[in-house]
């Protein structure tokens, strides 16, 4: 045998070996490849066969790491409490998870007799939002849910002895009376409401000294749609009332919202939320209606009015502003 095919032979070997040695890495690597695409294909079909109340992580609309750990603390109790509500059946049960039970207990008993629309199954709600509301008194917990039927509910929680209590009037927006209903009444009567307020020819009156003012009843559930509009309001922007209404729709025009609640934001455009007593007078002139009193310029069951009112001052500056604004020559089209 010559002695080149002595020195070919032990290489050859060699070669072949090298080549078994790679095609069993190949083999080993595309064993992981199929076992790594196999979890990740259960974990994808877990996570899509999940329900929607888990499956979505809830937003802490608050910023900083501070807030964000304390409204994770408190989610499970303010959950606890709204599930709790939920599942209750009567009165005496829902007493124990609203704020106020004893101011409460009366009004929601009649409220559920004329609007079973109210009750919702707590398996078909799930968290969208929370925030914390810091009040001139105390701080609150804000918090936003959506409902299985196509629904969208905002309710906010007081603490009381490390549990975290519904306010029932504002998740409910509850008045004394349904706003049509006072509105079709014909006897003097005074009552408290919890509406949505809009300007009338906002831009045209800017430089008056009158605000022209519709208000609306909202709809449990559907916040950008409205119910029964008022009669016109006029309100002298120089009064108490006007001057706590002419901030909020400036802060609406910057678009702000009284303790930077986020869970009005889905309310009709140029609308603002306020909780007012309104009277109604029938005289000789016939059935007109007067706004006592604004109580608060959003539905939170507190006395702060949310806004800072404007000083006379700024509403003299705001109309002259307005004057020089509808005196402008128009661009040309």
């Amino acid at each position: 045998m010559p002695d080149s095919a002595v020195d070919e032979a032990p290489g050859r070997k060699r070669t072949i070996r090298k080549r078994r040695r790679n095609l069993l890495l190949v083999k080993i690597c595309g064993a992981w490849v199929l076992l790594l695409g196999g979890v990740v294909f259960i974990a994808w079909m877990i996570g899509t066969n999940e329900p929607a109340q888990t499956r979505k992580a809830p937003t802490a609309i608050a910023g900083d790491d501070v807030e964000s750990a304390f409204l994770k603390k408190a989610q499970v109790r303010y959950s606890q409490s709204f599930g709790g509500f939920l599942s209750a059946s009567s009165p005496e049960e829902r007493d124990q998870f609203v704020r106020n039970p004893v101011g409460t207990a009366g009004i929601m008993a009649r409220y559920y007799d004329m609007n079973p629309i109210g009750i919702i199954e707590p398996s078909k709600v799930s968290l969208n939002g929370n925030q914390i509301l810091k009040l001139n008194s105390e701080s609150v917990i804000g918090t936003s849910w959506k409902v299985a039927d196509g629904r969208t509910v905002d309710a906010v929680f007081f603490e009381k002895d490390g549990d975290w209590l519904l306010d029932w009037q504002q998740y409910v927006r509850y008045s004394d009376m349904p706003w049509a209903l006072f509105l079709a009444g014909t006897e003097d009567q005074s009552a408290e409401f919890r509406l949505l307020a809009r300007q009338r020819l906002a831009r045209e009156n800017a430089a008056g000294d009158h605000l022209s003012l519709v208000f609306y009843a909202p709809r449990f559930g559907a916040p950008s749609e409205i119910g029964t509009p008022s009669p016109e309001f006029i309100v002298p922007r120089n009064s108490e009332n006007g001057r706590l209404l002419g901030a909020a729709f400036q802060m609406l025009a910057e678009n702000k919202r009284p303790y930077d609640a986020q869970l009005s934001r889905d309310d009709p455009d140029g609308m603002i939320r306020v909780r007012v007593r309104v009277r109604r007078i029938q005289d000789d002139h016939g059935r007109h209606f007067e706004l006592e009193k604004v109580i608060a310029c959003h539905w939170i069951s507190v006395d702060e009015p949310g806004v800072v009112p404007l000083t006379e001052q700024q509403v003299s500056e705001q109309k002259n502003a307005a004057r020089v604004a509808n005196q402008a020559p128009k661009p040309a089209e």
